[in-house]
């Protein structure tokens, strides 16, 4: 059964809606989001168990994708544009799979359709190691995470999950379940072999990254038969965060170049 997500909308005009990565949540979109609001609706979405969405034990590909749908059913979205980084590229490329005709374009940043290693394992585990009951300031947290991750930039982006009330700090994001479905994380729907999203679809990588190489393109093209691939120099994993002018002109023009040429029947 779906469960309740939080999002965002900015805008009015074609809806464009925007997934995040692993541990990441909709606020990492919104300078993006801002900047494509004068010309479409863009609704930055939090995927259940991250931001303020409802936690669940189950984190299927199938299940984050029923998520999606029933929120653009509820929002009575047509046409919708979906951009999913990471994470939220798998969800988007599930949800192409299962209802093609639901989406006019797909663009998927820095993932592929398969399954890769434990990627993510160190940021997981160094974040379920600490206590966050007993911490009294997010300084103490990022300096516990600092042995694991030295990298200062990743542990900033990690302490935006770091939440405070009137009850002291506590993880926004849904570590547990996380941990639990790392192996679902980790891989691609086995339901959706043989289908084949017809539209238009551009998958951009990080040239620092390793997400997207040549050896996952014949996996791109078999699901998505009209992908075209592109690189961004300078940028790793996170190219939205390393060259956000860079992505979001790639964004802008596939999207005007989309909703000029002729629909793709599904």
């Amino acid at each position: 059964m779906p469960v309740k997500l939080n999002y965002t909308i900015f805008g009015d005009g074609q809806p464009v809606i925007i997934l995040h990565g692993l541990l990441g949540s909709s606020g990492n979109w919104t300078p993006i989001a801002k900047k494509l609001a004068p010309a479409y609706q863009v609704i930055t979405v939090d995927l259940r168990n991250h931001g303020d969405s409802e936690h669940n034990e189950t984190m299927t590909y199938e299940a984050m994708a029923d998520d999606v749908e029933h929120l653009i059913e509820s929002l009575c979205l047509k046409e919708t544009v979906m951009i999913g980084h990471s994470l939220g590229g798998k969800v988007a490329m599930t949800s192409a799979l299962r209802v093609p005709g639901l989406f006019s374009a797909l663009i998927v940043l820095d993932i592929a359709p398969i399954r890769y290693r434990h990627q993510f394992d160190v940021p997981i585990d160094a974040m379920g190691a600490i206590d966050v009951e007993t911490i009294t300031s997010r300084r103490e947290a990022d300096q516990k995470l600092a042995p694991a991750i030295p990298d200062a930039e990743l542990r900033r982006f990690l302490l935006r999950n770091l939440a405070h009330d009137e009850k002291g700090f506590h993880w926004r994001v849904n570590l547990a379940s996380i941990k639990a479905n790392r192996e679902f994380i980790n891989g691609f729907p086995r339901s959706l072999a043989g289908r084949k999203y017809p539209g238009p679809a551009l998958f951009l990588a990080g040239v620092r990254s390793e997400a997207i190489n040549q050896g996952s393109h014949p996996a791109i093209h078999r699901y998505f038969p009209a992908a075209t691939i592109a690189s961004i120099e300078n940028a790793g994993h996170w190219l939205h965060v390393d060259q956000p002018a860079v992505v979001l002109e790639k964004i802008r023009v596939f999207i005007a170049k989309t909703l000029s040429a002729p629909r793709v029947n599904s």
